[in-house]
């Protein structure tokens, strides 16, 4: 029973769609041995998305409450997972906030310098560039 709470907490981590979100809200809500408040957490993410979950197009207030929900469910989750003294296979249950990609600058003369020496050695070659007719 508790490494359900495991398997829901791995997939609340890599949830990044709508759907996904809804697919394990119902998973909780539909599971009679979880503890109240983690069902009453996947109901309110359940009820905000179940009008929209279907179409094409959702307003941005509607999803930002539901996004909203499905955060306070992970958090309801990292606790039952502590509770229960598990581990998640990325060591402790916890929630990671999402990683800043890290910017590398690129010198713009350096790389349009380069095409244009591929550009003339492909025009050296024989081979007619895109630009050249």
């Amino acid at each position: 029973m508790t490494y359900r709470y495991l398997d829901w907490l791995e997939k609340a981590q890599v949830a990044r769609s709508y759907r996904a979100m809804f697919a394990l809200a119902t998973a909780i809500v539909s599971d009679n041995t979880a503890p109240k408040e983690l069902r009453r957490g996947a109901r309110r993410v359940v009820k905000t998305l179940e009008p929209v979950i279907d179409l094409p197009i959702a307003s941005a207030a509607v999803l930002k409450k539901a996004h909203h929900f499905f955060s306070l469910l992970s958090v309801c989750l990292v606790n039952e997972v502590t509770k229960a003294g598990l581990q998640s296979s990325e060591g402790p249950a916890r929630v990671e906030p999402e990683k800043e990609v890290p910017f590398t600058p690129i010198d713009l003369k350096d790389v349009l310098a380069k095409l244009a020496g591929l550009d003339n050695e492909a025009v050296g070659a024989g081979i007619l560039s895109a630009t050249a007719s």
